[in-house]
């Protein structure tokens, strides 16, 4: 079945997912991409080691306190439906965006602006666990394989595309001198925009009917391969546009601005990829797509200490950027979560990806920090080795369930 031949209302309530998407992550990663900015306006002016410490708390407080947002939205999920959580994360993000588009800056009152800007951080990255999770849950409850993997994968298509607005928004915020709150005040109101859109939502089928689904009951062998698989974006999120983003600025003197132009390329080809990666999925089975990108991963992980180390230009992180955006893999996800109970599918999903996240950007930012500090770039393999290992049991794990014909990979 293709996508026209579906019914005007399942297609209205996948473009309306998809939509809500874009605005969403345009509107979480504008503080990503203007986080040069920002840390200025509501934190002490700080240097050193100092200031790399409070970007990655300022950075990681987004992610946090996702897991107390699992346990909510995944309740309302499980207990109301699905759709009431996607209108919710959209009222969320938008009063977030408000809140810090009148926010009053440090040197005005001091830490209470650092502590407003930070809870508002964490709102957002609640609003976006809200989102990202349940739009993926939603598709592949309404759809059938092969399209199951093709419109799941287009929720990374339509976050990449929402960070990319935001990354255009930020250029043009920071080099014609445009004041920053204008900015935000376009997030507040593409907020509006998806709440309004979204009231049409239908329902998923298989939480009207969880009992049609046969599931195999879930092992912790489940549990810890899907962990595992969803670590895998966020780590390649961290590492292309924060990580790199430190290392522009501290080894080439790179300026707020320049890092914006610099990843907006970088996230211009990673849309390029995605969108490829969408319709190969339809007519290539995802996991064995994901062992592919698997190898390229491993072979990035060794040799990315060797890049770095040699980078004499800017264009040399630039590359390296491209190849950890090639190698991160958001394929297989449509598998995934067909293997988890549709009576706690929206919970058991967001505690997985609320705690990968957590446990990835945590780790991530205080890691790099702390070991680069003392071995350089070579303490990047304590992080992206320890990755490919564990990853490649989790693939070799989903490998074996779809084995087992609970979920054959049919056409309609």
């Amino acid at each position: 079945m293709s996508f026209f031949s579906m019914p005007p209302k399942i297609r209205q309530s996948i473009v309306l997912i998809q939509m809500g998407t874009f605005l969403e992550y345009f509107d979480l990663m504008l503080y990503v991409h203007m986080m040069g900015v920002l840390n200025k306006v509501f934190f002490p002016h700080v240097s050193g080691p100092t200031q790399s410490f409070l970007e990655a708390f300022s950075f990681c407080i987004t992610f946090v306190l996702n897991p107390f947002g699992a346990i909510i939205f995944g309740y309302v999920g499980d207990k109301w439906g699905r759709r009431y959580v996607i209108i919710s994360s959209s009222f969320l993000m938008g009063l977030a965006c408000f809140v810090m588009m009148i926010a009053p800056s440090y040197a005005k009152v001091g830490l209470y602006a650092s502590a407003l800007f930070l809870m508002c951080r964490a709102l957002q990255g609640l609003s976006s666990l809200g989102e990202v999770t349940t739009a993926q849950i939603y598709l592949t409850e309404i759809t059938n394989p092969p399209l199951r993997y093709s419109l799941v994968a287009s929720i990374g298509v339509l976050a990449n595309l929402g960070g990319l607005l935001a990354l255009g928004v930020a250029l043009a915020v920071t080099y014609l001198h445009i004041s920053w709150r204008y900015a935000f005040f376009l997030g507040c109101t593409v907020s509006l925009v998806g709440i309004f859109a979204r009231r049409h939502l239908l329902e998923s089928p298989d939480f009207l009917d969880p009992s049609s689904v046969l599931v195999k009951k879930e092992s912790p062998q489940t549990f810890f391969a899907a962990f595992i698989r969803l670590c895998a974006g966020p780590l390649s999120m961290y590492f292309s546009y924060v990580y790199c983003s430190t290392v522009l600025t501290n080894n080439f003197c790179y300026t707020p601005q320049n890092i914006i132009f610099h990843n907006l390329w970088v996230c211009l080809i990673e849309c390029v990829f995605s969108i490829f990666y969408v319709g190969v999925v339809y007519h290539y089975p995802p996991l064995k797509l994901a062992r592919i990108r698997w190898v390229f991963y491993g072979i990035f992980a060794l040799i990315v200490p060797f890049c770095l180390k040699g980078a004499t230009h800017p264009f040399h992180i630039f590359l390296v950027q491209l190849m950890v955006v090639f190698a991160s893999d958001e394929s297989a996800l449509g598998v995934l979560y067909k293997h988890l109970s549709p009576k706690n599918r929206t919970f058991q999903g967001m505690m997985l990806f609320a705690g990968a996240r957590s446990f990835v950007y945590v780790i991530a930012s205080f890691s790099a920090i702390t070991l680069t500090s003392f071995v350089g770039v070579w303490g990047l393999w304590a992080i992206f080795l320890p990755f490919v290992v564990c990853y490649k049991k989790a693939l070799c794990h989903f490998e074996t369930l779809e084995e087992q014909r609970c979920f054959p990979r049919t056409k309609d």
